[in-house]
């Protein structure tokens, strides 16, 4: 089975916004973007203390994200995760945003074809609630 993250990608967009603070205050770029697509839970944990800075006018470099994942996220590992080796630049910001998106939506539509598996088989749920149960869960997905 295919790999459904591309780390790279999902580096790429931690650097962006680090290498172009006003990239994420442009708007819609990355705003789409939360911390649960990233599968790389590191990755995720830094682009929220990202968000968080920017919500609070701060400005994210090293220094301000170093400090704001005290406790949550080593310092070699936030390093690692925005060393520059997988972008130079944040002009292509969207389209990084748009293949960890991508790859989000592709994970969650397996983990709700497994929750509709086991709904099928569960012989006591009635099936009109079975079918209600997978729209609403493909019109999450795609929303």
């Amino acid at each position: 089975m295919r790999k459904l993250y591309d780390h790279r990608a999902e580096a790429a967009v931690l650097e962006s916004a680090m290498i172009n603070n006003a990239s994420i205050e442009d708007g819609n770029i990355i705003l789409g973007v939360t911390s649960a697509y990233f599968h790389n839970q590191i990755y995720g944990a830094i682009w929220e203390a990202i968000n968080k800075l920017r919500n609070h006018g701060k400005p994210i470099d090293f220094t301000t994200l170093r400090d704001a994942l005290i406790g949550k996220v080593s310092e070699s590992s936030l390093i690692e995760a925005i060393s520059g080796d997988h972008c130079k630049t944040s002009r292509n910001m969207e389209y990084y945003a748009k293949i960890v998106k991508n790859y989000s939506a592709r994970r969650a539509l397996i983990e709700l074809s497994q929750s509709i598996q086991d709904s099928v088989n569960n012989i006591q749920t009635p099936l009109a609630e079975v079918i209600d149960s997978a729209e609403s869960g493909l019109f999450s997905v795609s929303s």
